[in-house]
Parts: structure tokens; C-alpha cells; sequence
């Protein structure tokens, strides 16, 4: 029997994307389709344009208006007014390419009922504005789950939201998202599928069949605290659960050491309490030795010498420095021109 596939896309003020992204929903060559659209409180002609394109298709719709709530809520209401036995989750300024449901429900239908989640390849793109046109950038995004609620802390294996497909008895199990987290909430979700025993499915095709679009407005740029806040509560998450199960590994340590490395850096200038959180945690990752960060290597050095902490003050104090200098360079620059 041909399984629903049930496409959810939260919505929140993305009149200039979402035609787009809903057409590359209707071009798919799987059938049977139903498109839900959760409204998250959108001020703009968001919905009324995903309600023309939608009326005037062959496929099933659905359309939902909620108070602004963040994209955790908007898809957790998505699935649960869905009917589809499988859930492709698409934020609504993303596309997905016309084979991609085609291609993973071959392998899903295939597959037994433990098998939670079926991703594959994907791709960030980025606007040109000399062409006016959306092309990729960087590499294509392969990620590679050998030891799965490990493996989903380091940022090369990262799956992005649309570009799995997701066993609907399997949300419901672990409860959907985490509606208190508005960044990295879909790296959460995937942690707790695997941490309650749902595995994960790798539909290689060798080219991206979901295409990311990287723009400002995207919400890790606009929050770095929440960003950097939100990578400390899924390294904990891991960390907590590793350690109640047998003794951390030296892979398992070393991941989690990348991940607590980047928040404490990344948090240093921004958030005290965020870099006490992770520098604490990466002390006792490291007990009874001493973390020294091995990278970039002046900081490695100054650590050594002086600690992690006061070395991050001495490259904070000189990253202040080169801004100084940058900005009176530039003044100088213009001040000349003029």
C-alpha cells in the first residue's frame, strides 16, 4: 500500500519564500502528498499567498494560525493534524528537490519499525546578488551516524531538518520538540530518537535533495546567546546520558570536547554564565588533567602557560584590539577620502 507522506512547514513571515518552497513540495514525484501549514503569528501576506498556491493544486492542504510560539510548537501542531505515516519537516525558506520523497520512501517502506528517522545529502545555498540568483556554497553535507547520539554533536554531521523524513510513531514517542527551544531544536529531537533507541537510515543518492537557504535573518545569527545556550543544553544532554550508561570513551570525550570548546569560545565575550557552564564541564571532562584547548594554537600556548581562562581573556583583549585598530583604519581611510 503507497504511504501518505504528511510535508509540515512552519511559517513565520517568509512572504518572500514560501511560493518557492511550496511549489517544490507540489513538483515532487512522490504521491500521495498533504502539505500543512502552521502560521506562527506571521504579520506579513505569508499565509494568504500559501493559501492561493495550495487552493489552486491537486494536493490535500491544510492551513493553521497560531499565536507567534516558535518553530518547535508550530511543527509539533504540524504532525499532530497530520495523517501521513511518514513527516518531511521543511522550514518555509527551504526547497527540496522534486525526487527527494520518491527517493527516501523506497528506503523507509523497506525498512523495520525501529528505523525512527531516513536522511540524506544536502546543501546550503546562498544569494548572488551580481547573478540574482541562489547557488551552493560549500560542499555537500554528508553526514555519517556510526555512534548516533555522539555522532549528532559534531558539526560535519549535522542533519538538517528537511532533509529527513520522519516515522510518525516515533515523534510521538519521544513527544516532538522540544517546545522550549527556538535553535538547535532539531539536533534535540534527533538526540532523544536516538537516545530512546529509534535509529537512523542514510538515503545516499550522491547529490543534495534539500537545499538550505543561508541568508542574515536566519535565527543563529540573530541570537548568538540562545544559539550558543541551546549547544550547551544538547552537549549536557549527551554528556548526562553517556555517563549514566559506562565509562565516557576518548572518541566520545573528544566530541564532547569540540562541542563544550566551541560554546566556551564562542561565549566568552557574550555570556559569563554560558562559559562558566562549559568551562566547568570541560574541566571535569579532562580531570585530573588540565583542558587545553588545541586550537588555534596561540591559544593552546597561552593556556599551557597560564590557564584556559586567562589565556581567553588575553585573546579577547586582543580581538578588542584589532577591532579598535580596524575601525580607526577605516575612519582614517575615509576621513582622506573626503
Amino acid at each position: 500500500m503507497t504511504q501518505l507522506i504528511s510535508i509540515i512547514i512552519p511559517c513565520h513571515n517568509a512572504a518572500r519564500w514560501i511560493a518557492e518552497t511550496i511549489e517544490s513540495c507540489l513538483v515532487q514525484t512522490y504521491r500521495p502528498l498533504e502539505i500543512i501549514v502552521i502560521d506562527d503569528g506571521s504579520t506579513d501576506k505569508s499565509v494568504d499567498l500559501a493559501e492561493a498556491i495550495l487552493q489552486s493544486s491537486k494536493v490535500s492542504f491544510q492551513v493553521h494560525r497560531i499565536v507567534n510560539s516558535g518553530p518547535s510548537k508550530a511543527r509539533n501542531i504540524g504532525f499532530k493534524h497530520a495523517s501521513g505515516e511518514w513527516i518531511q519537516f521543511l522550514d518555509a525558506d527551504d526547497l527540496i528537490k522534486p525526487e527527494k520523497l520518491e527517493h527516501q520512501i523506497r528506503m523507509a517502506t523497506a525498512l523495520s519499525e525501529d528505523h525512527a528517522v531516513v536522511y540524506t545529502e544536502w546543501q546550503r545555498i546562498a544569494y548572488h546578488p551580481q547573478q540574482k540568483v541562489w547557488l551552493p556554497i560549500g560542499e555537500m553535507i554528508t553526514p555519517q551516524l556510526h555512534e548516533p547520539v555522539i555522532d549528532l554533536l559534531r558539526s560535519e554531521n549535522f542533519i538538517a531538518t528537511g532533509s529527513q523524513i520522519f516515522r510518525r510513531s516515533w515523534l510521538e514517542k519521544v513527544g516532538g520538540f522540544d517546545e522550549s527551544m527556538w535553535l538547535i531544536e532539531d539536533v534535540n529531537l534527533l538526540l532523544r530518537i536516538a537516545m530512546a533507541g529509534g535509529k537512523f537510515a542514510f538515503a545516499i543518492d550522491g547529490r543534495p535533495l534539500f537545499m538550505y537557504r543561508q541568508h542574515p535573518s536566519s535565527l543563529s545569527r540573530r541570537d548568538p546567546i540562545a544559539f550558543a545556550r541551546s549547544c550547551l543544553k544538547n552537549a549536557s544532554l549527551v554528556e548526562e546520558w553517556l555517563r549514566t550508561r559506562s565509562p565516557i570513551t576518548t572518541y566520545q570525550r573528544d566530541v564532547l570536547t569540540e562541542a563544550y570548546g566551541f560554546i566556551a569560545r564562542t561565549s566568552f565575550d557574550m555570556d559569563a554564565q554560558i562559559f562558566d557552564e562549559a568551562h566547568t564541564a570541560l574541566s571535569q571532562l579532562w580531570k585530573p588533567k588540565t583542558y587545553v584547548p588545541s586550537n588555534p594554537r596561540h591559544l593552546s600556548v597561552a593556556s599551557q602557560l597560564l590557564g584556559y581562562r586567562e589565556a581567553e581573556h588575553i585573546a579577547s583583549y586582543y580581538r578588542r584590539l584589532k577591532q579598535l585598530i580596524s575601525r580607526q583604519f577605516i575612519d582614517k581611510s575615509r576621513n582622506f577620502e573626503s
